[in-house]
């Protein structure tokens, strides 16, 4: 995302320490790729919360970058250089802490989701669908006693059944399908990594209508 900038002058800063100062270059390449390799072997599919496993590689890049700001001779340079970095990094830095602080002095988004499928309950649905084991952080607090919530990942792919099914997104797409609908919004910036202000897909089976509140 925004980091992309001062992710690709650390790359350039560890290849940098590798050509001249080969034991610190290794050092922090050796801390980081057993699990950069694993986090790209696993990453096919994966949705955007998945990118928390890759903050440690990030964080070394942006490490070396930082030392790399040191060895500049001229002030200038080093001005420029580290505010460059500074920037590539704040409108997401700023977009992510936003919305994890205001999920703490507001009414947290999952428990607006978790209102809304209890007014959809309250109207008749009953049959609950989703994509992947339920989660904190990818499945809002439902009332286990009154909903049935089938696993669709655990049958081919078919005409929904049930009467509502909800998934995390990454993001709200601009052109809506109609009998979809998308609740939650970030405020700022996309936030893909992050569990606060998760946008969700809500699909209703065909031919049921809930009278569920307008998207937030």
């Amino acid at each position: 995302q925004s980091g992309s900038i001062a992710i690709v002058l650390g790359i350039g800063a560890v290849a940098h320490l590798i050509g001249r100062h080969r034991r610190v270059g290794w050092l922090l390449l050796a801390g980081v790729l057993p699990g950069l390799c694993l986090f790209l072997l696993h990453a096919t599919g994966k949705p955007g919360e998945y990118g928390r496993f890759a903050l440690p590689f990030e964080v070394m890049l942006i490490v070396a970058a930082a030392m790399l700001v040191e060895r500049f001779t001229w002030p200038r340079q080093r001005l420029a250089f580290g505010a460059l970095i500074w920037l590539s990094l704040l409108p997401m830095a700023v977009s992510y802490d936003w919305h994890f602080a205001r999920e703490t002095w507001d009414r947290r988004t999952r428990w607006i989701i978790a209102d809304r499928l209890q007014e959809m309950q309250a109207l008749g649905a009953s049959t609950l669908a989703i994509d992947a084991e339920p989660a904190p952080y990818c499945f809002p607090p439902v009332d286990l006693f009154h909903w049935k919530i089938d696993l669709l990942s655990l049958r081919a792919p078919t005409t929904l059944k049930e009467d509502v099914q909800i998934d995390p997104v990454d993001s709200v797409p601009r052109w809506l399908v109609p009998g979809v609908r998308y609740w939650i919004r970030p405020r700022l910036l996309s936030t893909p990594i992050s569990w606060a202000a998760k946008p969700f897909r809500i699909e209703v089976k065909p031919g049921v209508a809930f009278d569920a509140p307008a998207p937030q």
